[in-house]
Formats: C-alpha cells, sequence, structure tokens
C-alpha cells in the first residue's frame, strides 16, 4: 500500500459517515426536530451530535461543524471522531487554501480524531494511523501508525475503521525493522495496560463522583450500575456528573470492578466497588 492510498482513508472515513447519515436516518422533522433542538440549546451533548447529524443530511455543513464542536468540547467521542473527520476532509478537499489555515485546521482535525482515538473510536484510531504513517500535519512517526492501526484492526470487522487500520498497521510493518515492530507492539500492550508512555494531565476533578454502586449477573452476562445507571459490557451511556453529561463506554466487567472509558479522559479509568457494597 502506498501513501496515496493510505491518504485516501481521511476522504474513506469521512465518506463513511456522511453516506450513513445521508441514508441511514431521516431528517428530523416537527416535534422530534424541535426536541432535539432543544435539547441541544439546554447543553446536551448527545442531542447536539443528533442535530449536527440532521444539518448533514440537511447538507448544512456550516451548522454541523458548529453542533459537533459543541458536542466535542463536552467529550461526546462520536461528536469528536466526526468532527475530526470533516475537519481533515475539508484540507483535502479545499482548493486555494493557504498552507497557514490548511494546517491550522489539521492540526485541530488531529487533535479531535486523538480524543476519539483514546474514547475507543474505531474509525478514528485508523484515521490517526493514517495521519501518522503519511505525515500528515504531523512527523512521519512508523511507531504510531502501527500503534493506531494495530488498535482500530483488534475492533469487529464490520466495525468502521477496522480493515483500514489493518491495512495501515500492515502498511507500516514493511517499512519497519524487527526492533521498532517490537517497539509498536509494546505501545500497543501499553495502551490496553492503561500504563501512558507519555505524561499525561491530571485527570478533572469531577471523574472521582462516577461511581461503581454494584456487579451482577453470571460471569457471561455481567451488569454494572455506575451512578444508578445499568451497562453491560460493550454499553455506552450518558451520566449526569457536575451538571455536565459525560459519555461513559463500559468495556470489561470483573467481580469487584469495571473498566470504563470517560469521554473526557485520555485513558481508561478502573471504578472498584466500595467494600461496604460487595455482598459476602
Amino acid at each position: 500500500m502506498n501513501g496515496k492510498t493510505i491518504r485516501r482513508y481521511a476522504l474513506l472515513g469521512w465518506a463513511l459517515i456522511f453516506g450513513c447519515l445521508l441514508s441511514c436516518q431521516a431528517q428530523l422533522s416537527g416535534s422530534a426536530l424541535a426536541a432535539v433542538k432543544a435539547a441541544a440549546d439546554a447543553g446536551d451533548p448527545a442531542a447536539q451530535d443528533k442535530l449536527a447529524g440532521d444539518c448533514i443530511r440537511r447538507r448544512n455543513f456550516l451548522a454541523a461543524e458548529l453542533w459537533y464542536r459543541k458536542a466535542a468540547t463536552q467529550g461526546f467521542v462520536h461528536a469528536q471522531a466526526t468532527l475530526g473527520e470533516m475537519l481533515l476532509a475539508h484540507t483535502g478537499l479545499s482548493t486555494g487554501q493557504r498552507p497557514q489555515a490548511a494546517e491550522a485546521i489539521g492540526l485541530e482535525a488531529i487533535k479531535w480524531l486523538t480524543l476519539a482515538a483514546n474514547g475507543s473510536n474505531t474509525l478514528a484510531q485508523a484515521e490517526l494511523a493514517g495521519v501518522y504513517f503519511n505525515g500528515q500535519f504531523v512527523k512521519p512517526d512508523l511507531l504510531e501508525a502501527y500503534k493506531w492501526g494495530d488498535i482500530a484492526s483488534k475492533s469487529p470487522p464490520s466495525t468502521p475503521g477496522s480493515d483500514a487500520g489493518r491495512s495501515v498497521r500492515d502498511a507500516a510493518s514493511m517499512k519497519m525493522s524487527f526492533d521498532e515492530i517490537s517497539m509498536a507492539k509494546q505501545r500497543v500492550a501499553t495502551y490496553y495496560s492503561h500504563i501512558p508512555f507519555i505524561r499525561e494531565p491530571p485527570e478533572p476533578s469531577w471523574v472521582a463522583q462516577i461511581k461503581l454502586t454494584g456487579v451482577s449477573g453470571p460471569v457471561n452476562a455481567r451488569l454494572a450500575i455506575i451512578n444508578n445507571q445499568t451497562f453491560g459490557v460493550g454499553d455506552f451511556g450518558i451520566l449526569k456528573v457536575a451538571g455536565m453529561a459525560v459519555q461513559v463506554h463500559c468495556l470489561v466487567i470483573h467481580d469487584k470492578s469495571v473498566l470504563v472509558n470517560i469521554a473526557g479522559v485520555n485513558r481508561a479509568r478502573m471504578l472498584m466497588l466500595a467494600d461496604d457494597t460487595i455482598k459476602k
């Protein structure tokens, strides 16, 4: 796979999102549109994300970017990924754009894609792999290209971005030495063990308000109660925390703990069941 093929994933990722938004759902109308708009105006990131998708279906891309940006700023992972895809595609499609302007847009795109990739968005992970492979607005980094491509490839094959990530990983590995591949694999392992290999900023104080209060069910069908909301493995949910709507993705449920991704937090977090809530 050559660089031009990898570069096309930026447009491919946006094409997948754009095509799905146009074909998978009908435009909102009447009371449904009014309800979503009211919730979006009130600051609900899920509603803002949904309204942005409706703007795409109406081909009002400026309004879509505005609403995606509002939701992304609140840590809504899908909005972060889609906004990143939109901005990156914009740098590839625009003509007559000043290099400084294109670079600013590209760097913002990478910021949102990085947040979404760390929030387990497969398409953002694959897109980020292509960005590092090509050195698009960043220094080329085959180790990061391999890492994000490999992480994306571990999602089910039907997941948008899984195949693209695998292709970028394989293309990167063809240019890497054995030692470099070993180092890249270590980065992948570091990602999954949730021990950062770079210094991360401290977690927001409101994260401490997200608590695991119960675990039930058999090993193969466990359920976790987080802030009075029930999650199964793989479930997404919106929790009200410190006056904000925060997206939580449940990754793994153990007997006395649960591993989650929390929007706005750079790495997964283990929530432990308090001793006084553990049933003897």
